[in-house]
């Protein structure tokens, strides 16, 4: 096998891969979305790891591109524009979990609480 075959199955592969995508402007759209929600998932996290915060890039990176995703895919199903409020809600109570779990209370009767900002900051990615 030669690396012009190689070359070719991967070709093959990846066409076959997105042949549901109907022509490649929505292609483009989707890598625009996905990279856009990547970079500003890696401003907000890099702020956070400057600081020595316990969520950094990483990961906003990946709920910033996930939820972009958990978006993307119904609309390229063709899901009803109303049932995308379930999807959105469903996204939202996820991170809103994800989140709690950044929060801690500590201290002396737990009167100190450490974790909001890191919390609010993945809530908003």
């Amino acid at each position: 096998m030669t690396f012009s075959d190689v070359w070719d199955e991967i070709t093959r592969t990846v066409a076959s891969e997105f042949s549901d995508v109907a022509d490649l402007s929505q292609l483009v759209r989707i890598l625009v979305r996905l990279t856009l929600a990547a970079v500003l998932g890696f401003v907000l996290g890099f702020e956070r790891e400057q600081h020595g915060k316990a969520a950094g890039v990483r990961t906003h990176m990946l709920v910033a591109i996930g939820s972009a995703l958990f978006v993307l895919i119904p609309q390229q199903t063709g899901i009803v524009p109303a049932d995308m409020s379930r999807v959105i809600q469903g996204l939202v109570a996820g991170v809103g979990f994800l989140c709690a779990g950044t929060i801690l209370k500590y201290g002396k009767d737990e009167q100190q609480v450490q974790g909001l900002t890191t919390a609010a900051g993945l809530w908003m990615t």
